[in-house]
Order: structure tokens, then sequence, then C-alpha cells
């Protein structure tokens, strides 16, 4: 019977899965943390697979990682004041009246209107390091936390369409947001709201 290593099973799901977070994939193949780390960091001294960091490890087969890495960087993402000027155009097009606050103004970023609807958003830009995003993440949820002071209104938050910002997203509890009422808007080409 021929025994199949740890290696070779968590090369055989990064195949599967391009892009799998390190930590999930220790949870699927069923080993603590610390020690599928050992196996990556002997696998990625060997070149045999590549990680790259956007909040979390992702892991890649050989070659791949870098595509992740150049696809990310290329594209530039939107600045703080370019997600609050697509963030209006997007919302003037649903109908909605838009106040927007550009650059570094006291007050919330966005504030629409429509059919006695007030919806206020906040928005953050890219930051230049993951560690960077975490903050700015949590620094959106506390300024529209402490926006949070009519039932009737809708709240929203803003960020560049990173992959960071998104999982940053997955991860917040889908009670807290379906108990404050949020959602979040991702900005690049396109706006989209989850």
């Amino acid at each position: 019977m021929v025994r199949v290593t740890l290696a070779e099973r968590l090369l055989r799901l990064v195949e599967k899965e391009p892009g799998i977070a390190q930590a999930e994939a220790a949870r699927r193949l069923g080993v603590r943390y610390p020690h599928l780390r050992q196996v990556v960091l002997g696998l990625l001294r060997r070149g045999e697979l590549e990680r790259v960091q956007d909040g979390v490890y992702r892991l890649y087969p050989r070659g791949m990682g870098a595509a992740a890495r150049v696809s990310e960087t290329t594209i530039s993402p939107a600045s703080e004041d370019e997600v609050k000027e697509r963030l209006e155009g997007y919302l003037r097009r649903q109908g909605w009246k838009v106040e927007v606050r550009y650059g570094k103004r006291h007050g919330p970023d966005l504030v629409a209107y429509k059919e006695g609807v007030r919806w206020i958003i906040e928005a953050k830009g890219p930051g230049r390091y993951p560690p960077m995003r975490v903050n700015y993440f949590l620094n959106v949820l506390g300024e529209i936390l402490l926006r949070m002071g009519d039932r009737a209104d809708r709240y929203s938050v803003a960020f560049p369409d990173l992959p960071q910002f998104r999982n940053l997203w997955r991860r917040l509890p889908r009670e807290v947001k379906q108990r404050l009422s949020l959602t979040a808007f991702f900005v690049g080409k396109e706006v989209e709201e989850a």
C-alpha cells in the first residue's frame, strides 16, 4: 500500500483550488495549522508551491502565485475619493440624490436620499499594505456604527474591490450584518453591493 504524505495531499488540494487560504487548507486536510505551516514552508523552499498574502496566506501551484500578485497590482485600486465618486455616480443612476464629502471633511462620506429614505455610507481607500487594510476595515465599521442613530435609515460601507476587503467582509458574521441591516459596496470598474 502506498502512503500519501501530507505534502502530496496539500499539493493536490492546491491544484484543485488555487488560492485556497492556508488556514482553510489545514482545516480541510484535518491537521493543525502549525503542522501544515511547516509543510508549506518546506514546499516553498523547494519551489513546489507559491504563497501570496492578501490579509491571509493563499496557496498556489508553482507559477500561479506570481500571476495572482500581478493581477491584483496591475489594476490600480480606487482611492477613497474615487470610491466615493464612482459610488455617487452609481447611486445617482439608481435615482438617489447624493451628498458627498470628498477629502477628509468631517461627517458621513456619502448621504443619499430617495422617497423619504436616507442612506448613510462610509468609504475607505485601498491602503498600501494588508495590515493597513485590516485597520481601514475596522475603522470604517466603527465610523458607521457611530452614525447609526435612526432605524429608518440605511447604512453601508464601501471599499475598493480588493480580495482582502471581500474576505474581511465575508468573515464578519452574517448575524451582525443582519441585525445592523448593514451592506457593503465593492468599487472597481463596476460597483457591487453585498
